[in-house]
């Protein structure tokens, strides 16, 4: 984040890198977590924490290299929430898959 503000010397940039940087790990997140088969609820409480840990550091670094707040960027402030919601029902349709192949019995 701090290459990328120093590189591009938009006042927006830290933001679109937070924004970026969520929505890879919420998606990267979703992938992995299908194919954990065993302990599944202790990576999901896992994966939540970090999430809401990356959230909340992506959220103040960014605010400290940018002079914008992120309340008065409409468009960060969408892709934040968008990024949390998706987290959100990734996980849930993740539980789903993983729950109709346990009852097909399908080892995958």
């Amino acid at each position: 984040m701090f290459i990328g503000v120093l590189l591009s010397g938009s006042d927006e940039t830290a933001w679109f890198i937070g924004c970026a940087s969520m929505g890879f790990y919420a998606w990267l997140n979703a992938v992995i977590s299908f194919f954990i088969t065993k302990k599944s609820a202790k990576y999901f409480g896992q994966s939540l924490l970090l999430f809401v840990l990356l959230s909340f550091i992506l959220y103040f670094v960014a605010d400290f290299l940018s002079e914008s707040d992120v309340m008065s960027l409409y468009e960060y402030r969408t892709m934040y929430t968008v990024t949390v919601v998706f987290y959100i029902l990734g996980s849930m349709v993740v539980a789903l898959m993983r729950s109709i192949a346990q009852a097909l019995r399908i080892n995958y």
